[in-house]
């Protein structure tokens, strides 16, 4: 009877050992894919540098020409309040009115040591002010692509393109209507994130390569959207709590059957004391 009785306490230590052991293998292994992807983009969210709001904005190459330009890092909100934007700083480019004008403003930044593959590029944008047009374009020695923001429209946007060179060349670029009115473009939230690998290049569908023109219009067969409030930035907590629910099916089994097993245990302990009286 003793010797039944401690091979069922050792069997249940030795079974709970593993459950936990179990357990915690599932629960590392459920955490390991949610680390945040890289941001490729050196300063996306536009911080202001040594020089303040109307300086150098680090990371960005400018392109004003003298007299007819402005472009600077803003950090008011119009009427519309800080929660339209995704930051408390946005990139801003301004046209002051200049007939004479018909050069665009820009910015740019080169990327460096990409790993080879598909990358999915987003940014914030708004065509607040007598904007004629208003894009950001990227162009790698293998793909180019292009997002374009409408006049009002405040909102998200991305696209992909593929980069096999190593390098990637990002433009913001804007134009105003009227020559004769200020124009304003706001950017902001900008991120470059891989989604493919080297060897998914072979079944990527990539966009065709396209030559930029050198004006490009804001026309387009679809009407925009006007929308009053931003999306929600997407996160990773939803793809946690998913593994942490599956993290548990495991152990739940695995409780039933000891369970079981215990019950199987008392039975056959109480029909051996039974058969013990009787002998007595």
């Amino acid at each position: 009877m003793k010797r039944v009785i401690v091979a069922s306490i050792l069997f249940f230590v030795i079974l709970m050992m593993a459950i936990t052991g179990v357990a915690e293998e599932t629960v590392t292994t459920g955490l390991e894919g949610n680390e945040e992807p890289k941001n490729y983009i050196v300063n996306g969210s536009f911080e202001m540098g040594p020089g303040g709001q109307w300086g150098a904005i680090p990371g960005w190459t400018m392109n004003i020409p003298v007299g007819s330009m402005d472009l600077y890092i803003g950090n008011y909100y119009y009427d519309v309040g800080r929660n339209a934007f995704p930051s408390d700083t946005y990139i801003a480019l301004r046209k002051e009115a200049n007939p004479m004008s018909e050069d665009e403003v820009s910015v740019t930044q080169t990327v460096d040591n990409l790993p080879v593959g598909v990358y999915e590029f987003s940014a914030w944008m708004w065509a607040a002010q007598n904007t004629e047009y208003f894009t950001i374009r990227l162009e790698s020695a293998d793909d180019y692509a292009e997002i374009e923001g409408f006049p009002g429209v405040r909102d998200y946007d991305s696209t992909e393109i593929v980069v096999k060179g190593g390098s990637l060349t990002i433009t913001i670029a804007a134009n105003n209507v009227d020559k004769s009115r200020w124009m304003d473009a706001l950017a902001d939230d900008l991120t470059l994130i891989q989604i493919k690998g080297e060897e998914a290049l072979e079944t990527h569908n990539a966009t065709p390569t396209a030559t930029p023109s050198a004006t490009p219009s804001a026309t387009s067969s679809e009407k925009p959207k006007l929308i009053t409030e931003l999306p929600a930035t997407p996160e990773s907590e939803p793809e946690r709590i998913s593994n942490k629910g599956n993290t548990y099916v495991l152990p739940i089994i695995l409780s039933g059957i000891i369970v079981a097993l215990l019950a199987i245990i008392v039975v056959l302990v109480v029909k051996l004391k039974r058969k013990n009286n009787k002998h007595e």
